[in-house]
Order: C-alpha cells, then sequence, then structure tokens
C-alpha cells in the first residue's frame, strides 16, 4: 500500500461524488484526457486518475450514498487514504435550496446556483429543552483554501455569466444563475418536508442550502488526515417537495462550470504552489560490472560518490543488489543517510537482490525473479540513472536494457539518463536514448538536452554534477505544471 502513496503521489487533489448523476456529469468531462485510467482498490472502491484543467486528480463515487445509504463517506475517505495521499479533497454535488418559501420563487432565485461552502453547520444538534431548541453544532470552516476562493470569486463570477451567456445569448446578468459562498447546513437527514424546510430557514438565517455528505467531508479531513477540504453543491430542489431528479443534470453542470473556473484561476495556481508539499522523486541507479576487471576499484567509487550525490540533494534512492555497482551504491547511500542524519532508512533507500548462483537450480530460480524485480524497481523511480554494464562473460547487460524500456513505458515522468562516459551498456544506451530523443525526454528544453550530450565524455564529478543539474531541471518543469 505504501508503494501506491509513493507510485500515485504526485496527485494531489481527491474529487468525490455522491451519486451517479453527479458522477457521470464529472466522468464525462474527466475522460476527455485520453491518459485517464481507473484503479480498484480493496473493498471495492473504483478510484479514477487523470489530468483535468491542467492539474494531476482523481474522482472517485461514493457507493451507496444518499438515499440507498447514509454516512458512507467516513468508510469511503479511510479505505481511500489507506492507500493514497491526497492534499486536497474536493466534494462536488447538488444540494436542496431553503432560501424560497414558494416554488416559483425558487424557480427563479435558487435552482441551478452553486453555493461554496464558506462553513458547514450540522444541524438538529444540540439541545431540546421545554419545547426549544438551542443549537449546540460545531462549525466547520475550510482551510487556506478559503483565501484563495475569496480572492478569485469576481474573477470566477464574471466566467460563470460568460459560460451562461454562450448558451442563451440574451441572458441578462440579473437573470443569470449565480455563485454564493454560503453556509451549508448537513445531516444525515433526508428533509422533504415544507414545514421541516421553514423551521430550518427559522433556525439557521444564514443558510442557503442542505445537504447530507459535508459533515463526515470536514470531520474525516479535520481529524484522521489534516487534509484541505472544498464542498460545492448546485441547487437541484427545495427541500419541500424531494424530487430533484429534473433539476440534477443542470445543477451539476452548473458546479462542474465553476470548479473548472476554479482551477483554471491564477489563484488557485497560487494556493496550489503555496500549500501542496513538493513531490520527492525517486532515483534508480541502474549497472553492473565484472568483479575481476582491472578497473573495479574506480567503479566502485564512482558509483559510491553518485549514490551520496543523489542522497544528498535530497532525492531517495532505488537499486538493484549485484555485481559490484549495487553494492558500491548501497554503501554511498548508507553512508549519506547516516552521516546526514536522517531517520527512516526505509524512506530513503530500496535496494532490491540480483545474486548470482554457480548451482543451476537455484540460479533458474532466481533468474525467474528478475523481471519481476527490475518492474518494482521501475514503478518506484521517476529518474534512471545507467552507468557501466559489463559481466564476465557479456559486455551489453540484458538488465539495463530492460529498466530503460520499462522506465519509458511510464513517460513522460520515466526519465532516463544513461551516463555514456562509463562505456559498456551504458554507453550503447545513451547513444539510444540520443537518437531517439523526443521519445526518450519529450518534456525536456535546450538546457536539459545540452547537458546530457555532456554525459558522452565527462566523468567522475563533473559527471554527476551533470545528472543532477538534469533532474533538477526537469523537477522545476513537473513543479510549474
Amino acid at each position: 500500500m505504501k508503494n501506491l502513496k509513493m507510485k500515485y503521489s504526485r496527485y494531489k487533489i481527491l474529487v468525490i461524488c455522491a451519486n451517479d448523476a453527479e458522477y457521470k456529469g464529472i466522468y464525462k468531462r474527466f475522460t476527455k484526457n485520453e491518459n485517464s485510467f481507473e484503479l480498484e482498490i480493496p473493498k471495492g472502491q473504483a478510484i479514477r486518475f487523470g489530468q483535468f484543467c491542467g492539474h494531476k486528480m482523481a474522482v472517485t463515487k461514493l457507493k451507496q450514498q444518499g438515499t440507498t445509504r447514509l454516512h458512507s463517506i467516513g468508510p469511503t475517505l479511510d479505505n481511500i487514504f489507506e492507500n493514497f495521499s491526497f492534499e486536497l479533497i474536493v466534494m462536488l454535488g447538488v444540494c436542496a435550496g431553503i432560501r424560497s418559501e414558494e416554488k416559483d420563487e425558487f424557480e427563479k432565485n435558487e435552482k441551478g446556483h452553486v453555493l461554496i461552502a464558506k462553513e458547514i453547520v450540522p444541524y438538529l444538534v444540540g439541545k431540546i429543552k421545554n419545547g426549544d431548541f438551542e443549537n449546540r453544532g460545531q462549525t466547520f470552516f475550510p482551510g487556506n483554501i478559503w483565501g484563495a476562493i475569496d480572492e478569485m470569486t469576481c474573477r470566477i463570477e464574471d466566467g460563470f455569466f460568460e459560460k451562461q451567456q454562450k448558451k442563451n445569448k440574451d441572458l441578462k446578468k440579473d437573470d443569470a444563475k449565480k455563485i454564493h459562498k454560503a453556509q451549508i447546513i448537513t445531516n444525515d437527514l433526508l428533509v422533504s418536508d415544507k414545514a421541516v424546510k421553514k423551521w430550518l430557514r427559522k433556525e439557521y438565517p444564514d443558510a442557503y442550502g442542505l445537504e447530507m455528505e459535508g459533515l463526515d467531508l470536514a470531520l474525516h479531513s479535520i481529524n484522521k488526515t489534516n487534509n484541505e477540504w472544498l464542498l460545492i453543491k448546485g441547487v437541484s430542489d427545495n427541500a419541500a417537495n424531494k424530487d430533484g431528479s429534473d433539476g440534477q443534470p443542470e445543477a451539476i453542470n452548473n458546479v462542474l462550470d465553476v470548479f473548472e473556473l476554479i482551477l483554471n484561476d491564477e489563484g488557485f495556481h497560487k494556493y496550489k504552489k503555496e500549500n501542496f508539499t513538493k513531490d520527492v522523486p525517486s532515483i534508480l541507479i541502474s549497472g553492473s560490472f565484472d568483479p575481476d576487471h582491472a578497473d573495479v576499484a574506480n567503479v566502485e567509487k564512482f558509483s559510491f560518490e553518485l549514490a551520496k550525490a543523489v542522497l544528498n540533494h535530497n532525492y531517495p534512492l532505488v537499486t538493484g543488489y549485484g555485481l559490484v555497482v549495487g553494492p558500491a551504491v548501497v554503501a554511498g547511500a548508507y553512508h549519506a543517510i547516516h552521516s546526514s542524519g536522517k531517520q527512516e532508512l526505509t524512506e530513503w533507500l530500496h535496494s532490491y537482490p540480483f545474486p548470482r548462483s554457480k548451482h543451476c537450480d537455484i540460479q533458474s530460480s532466481l533468474s525467474v525473479n528478475k523481471p519481476r524485480n527490475r518492474e518494482h524497481i521501475a514503478e518506484k523511480a521517476q529518474y534512471a540513472i545507467f552507468i557501466y554494464g559489463r559481466e564476465r562473460t557479456n559486455h551489453n547487460v540484458g538488465g539495463m536494457s530492460k529498466e530503460l524500456e520499462y522506465m519509458n513505458y511510464r513517460m513522460p515522468k520515466g526519465i532516463c539518463i544513461p551516463i555514456g562516459s562509463t562505456g559498456f551498456t551504458a554507453k550503447k544506451l545513451w547513444e539510444q536514448v540520443k537518437e531517439q530523443w523526443e521519445m526518450y525526454h519529450p518534456k525536456a528544453n535546450d538546457n536539459i538536452k545540452n547537458l546530457y550530450l555532456l554525459l558522452e565524455h565527462k566523468k567522475d564529478n563533473e559527471a554527476i554534477d551533470i545528472v543532477i543539474k538534469i533532474i533538477d531541471e526537469y523537477e522545476k518543469i513537473f513543479n510549474n505544471e
């Protein structure tokens, strides 16, 4: 499970929908990105990962929520966060409007409007004494995300009106659907009663909307995972006649329009930059060498220093433990980890065995696990550095070529950096990457390419410095996406 958290750590936003109508709406827009993909985690929860408005995020639907089963959001989030890490949870959906007394008034002033929760208040939480109700429900507020929403409000309101005008050129601003930064009240009661609605309006005069999932969202975010949260709801019914089916398509479509405007706004990009943790990519060092070769001491020294440099620049390390290179890399990693005071060894170093045996049966068994280990190694790493690649009977090490192939499957985030100056298989891989540059490095700028070309001849500390510069340059590109 920890591997999943590392593998999908760049996906910072989780979008949750409560019912099929809501999920279908966002699914339709979300899957326009042909690179989206779905994973199923234990307990049958499906999550779709992809990119929406330029942001990496995941989308899921609560199982059996709403009219079928209440309070499912807490267990759903528990299940999700056992497997993944997200920093902002956004709930999109529909709610009931409670501001209007009559149906005609509701149709004009509430239906299809979008509520962004500036606070969530659980209703019917309090004390009843002598027939009087005293509200004691705790009020929940969004975190730093609210400052960004507050700052961008005028821009997203204008954008929302423009989207509506594209569908109706004669629409006047006064008649358009509005965005309200509002108090939303929440509980696990399905309200479809005019008298109850009137009472709620009296007891909660600041409330604009009524829904059933927000409380669990806020409680989970605050008490368990310390995530930021955002609740955006479209008004689909009036809570006096709980048949919102006709109003749901318009309401969820308007919510998605507003959500897109938020994601595209400069204020949200600034919020992400200031509040989301920076991803720390893992780096694979791949290589092997003939232990009987005369140059083995220099190979061990370079491998040792390369591993130290990777760890000293605070990049976790992945490697295989085979001939010469692997043990030297592990030794360099240990040295860097302990000398820098890093506490958790397993957070900084992952080593997979590639042992050898002269016994045929044992060697056959070991060979079966090699491809699996190579896949695991490539899954953990965002960058792969290839060095040397010479064995006693083979100057071209096929395992390194396989690892380059596995990394390339994960483009554009599987970056391959062979150090050609180390010779042997690494030199051949350097030439292969150079000849097919656009395939292996589609996001590279001219600076990265020029640095890469230097790796044909630069050696020792100069080569190590160039590799670190290439990785740092890529991180600037990825973090600005």
